[in-house]
């Protein structure tokens, strides 16, 4: 099978997923329940963002590591590592919700031969900072390299946007 028709089977399924599943609300970290946009911004302390990225994840079916990826305002990110062996798919969300709110979809990934990376920007799920467009950008730029210190090359990175997201994808690409 062609990369091509790869790549966008995934797209398909992933739509597919995200129209298929039921709304519900979500725990935030602080322990509140909240529903989607609610859940959009915190302007934390980096130390409410060191205490996020130790928290557990809410309704994953897999083991997901949680990092902090150095950046201006270090980033909340879990990474899933199913096979090194496996091309890595970076996650950039929409602008409501915060991670927890992909969890569903997360799982489904888990089930695919490939790892992913998911990322809150800063100003989203307790990262400092407000949320800009070259600041997105720089987001996307840090948790590339961060990849690539992993040993992660460019070849093995697809990059996958939902809603504002999908800006964010195209420009890192």
């Amino acid at each position: 099978m062609s990369f091509w028709i790869k790549i966008c089977s995934l797209i398909v399924l992933l739509f597919f997923i995200s129209s298929c599943a039921d709304y519900k609300p979500v725990i935030d970290f602080r322990g509140s329940e909240k529903k989607g946009a609610d859940l959009e911004r915190y302007d934390d302390d980096l130390s409410s963002c060191k205490k996020l990225a130790e928290q557990t994840v809410p309704d994953a079916e897999h083991k997901i590591e949680k990092v902090l990826i150095p950046s201006k305002n270090d980033l909340v990110a879990w990474h899933y590592k199913n096979n090194e062996n496996y091309k890595t798919l970076v996650f950039f969300h929409g602008n409501a919700g915060g991670l927890s709110n992909r969890v569903y979809k997360l799982n489904e990934l888990s089930k695919l031969k490939l790892n992913y990376l998911i990322f809150a920007y800063r100003g989203f799920n307790g990262n400092n900072g407000k949320p800009t467009e070259e600041g997105l950008y720089e987001d996307a730029d840090k948790v590339i390299n961060w990849l690539k210190s992993k040993e992660i090359y460019e070849k093995d990175i697809i990059l996958y946007g939902e809603s504002l997201g999908t800006a964010i994808a195209i420009h890192t690409g």
